[in-house]
């Protein structure tokens, strides 16, 4: 979730426009017949970034060192998932003048998973969703509010020709910006309402660089959205349902050890983070 506002947040010119450009998002789903499954995060920040800052006469080591702790994934992001019995060990990766971290969270039932934001003492569910058997097929139903927040509303309210001189300022961090989601079915996709695109088991939204025009047009794929997808009969092998059995089974036989050492390595990056404040 702080990586998500990261990315969402158009409050401050100075880093949140540019952090809203220079960015990958991509969020992959994957739901068995049962209900269980994964979803995988990718999401990466051009660190290009902050040589643009500098070149526009501001200081950008407040700035990286905020993004410091948005890209960072951790127990306070964990404690924000409900629903998950485990997760993979999160990756994080600096190559080719990108910030990338990855992580999979796995669940026994998307029906109980959501995902929520907390400031302070206000609670929001972002995402939930509502799993079902339909005939011989499944309903997925998504109630999506990722991006939405109250940053993103009053940038809404903006005049449309305060919006175009916004966009001046914003065109440049658009260097490889994606969003983009991908759901994939037990079953081949017969429906896909709120996705762009249905291919096979798969039903997906994406949104590139080169289709941003305006700020209207960056802005589209963050907005609240409720999205469902129809599949027909599950065409997973049993080979398929016992290998996803598999991999879960060992992400939670992980899990414990991994949960305590990311608590020990979020307690250790609050101390050195209260240090250097001090």
């Amino acid at each position: 979730m702080k990586t998500i506002r990261a990315a969402a947040v158009l409050a401050t010119l100075a880093l949140l426009f540019p952090a809203a450009g220079c960015i990958r998002y991509q969020e992959a789903l994957v739901i068995m017949p049962d209900g269980s499954g994964k979803m995988t995060l990718n999401v990466g920040f051009n660190l290009e970034v902050f040589d643009k800052l500098k070149e526009m006469g501001m200081n950008p080591e407040e700035q990286e060192d905020k993004l410091g702790d948005e890209m960072t994934f951790d127990m306070d992001d964990v404690d924000n998932m409900e629903g998950i019995v485990a997760l993979s060990r999160p990756k994080s990766e600096k190559k080719d003048r990108w910030q990338t971290w990855t992580v999979t969270a796995y669940f026994d039932d998307i029906n109980k998973v959501k995902l929520k934001d907390k400031e302070g003492e206000e609670v929001k569910t972002k995402i939930s969703f509502a799993f079902k058997k339909d005939g011989d097929g499944y309903v997925l139903e998504i109630d999506d509010r990722m991006f939405e927040n109250d940053d993103m509303k009053k940038a809404d309210d903006v005049p449309e020709e305060n919006q175009e001189q916004m966009y001046e300022m914003v065109k440049q961090f658009l260097k490889g910006f994606e969003v983009s989601r991908d759901v994939r079915m037990p079953g081949p996709v017969t429906t896909a309402d709120g996705f762009a695109k249905k291919e096979g088991r798969t039903a997906s939204n994406k949104v590139v660089e080169a289709e941003i025009k305006s700020m209207a047009d960056m802005m589209k794929g963050m907005k609240a959205a409720k999205r469902k997808i129809v599949c027909g009969k599950s065409d997973l092998s049993g080979g398929d349902v016992d290998a996803f059995k598999k991999e879960i089974d060992e992400a939670k036989a992980a899990w414990p050890k991994l949960k305590e050492e990311m608590k020990a390595e979020t307690e250790k990056r609050k101390k050195a983070k209260a240090a250097k404040e001090e």
